[in-house]
């Protein structure tokens, strides 16, 4: 594993913009490179200025892969790929059980290799 991140989560009552969506809720344990942090031109890069994230949020997904959203074929994403490629970031997923109200445990993990990848479909027995 490259990157954990999790965090207790709020989910904001107004429009849902990146800055609104890193106000929501503390980062409980993140594991990435020291360079990888807010201030940094990376990170302020994928999760400030271009993130692709917030579609899936807004849209009420469970689970996701970055890729998903940000798709590594598509031009427009190489700068995106190029930044989390400096924290080791390789094929990131996101459980993510975003309550519409109250807290929620949102978590974060990646694999360098984009070989390794997490169980899809999700099996029908885990929970949604």
């Amino acid at each position: 594993m490259s990157y954990l991140q999790t965090r207790i989560y709020r989910r904001p009552m107004i429009t849902l913009t990146s800055e609104a969506h890193s106000a929501a809720g503390g980062v409980v344990r993140r594991i990435a490179p020291e360079s990888w942090r807010a201030g940094s031109a990376a990170y302020d890069y994928v999760c400030f200025e271009n993130n692709p994230l917030l579609e899936a949020i807004r849209g009420g997904q469970t689970r996701y892969r970055f890729t998903d959203f940000a798709p590594r074929e598509q031009a427009g994403f190489g700068s995106y790929w190029d930044a989390m490629s400096e924290a080791h970031i390789g094929e990131p997923f996101a459980p993510h059980p975003m309550a519409v109200t109250g807290p929620s445990r949102p978590c974060i993990w990646d694999f360098a290799s984009r070989t390794c990848r997490p169980v899809t479909p999700w099996p029908s027995s885990w929970p949604v």
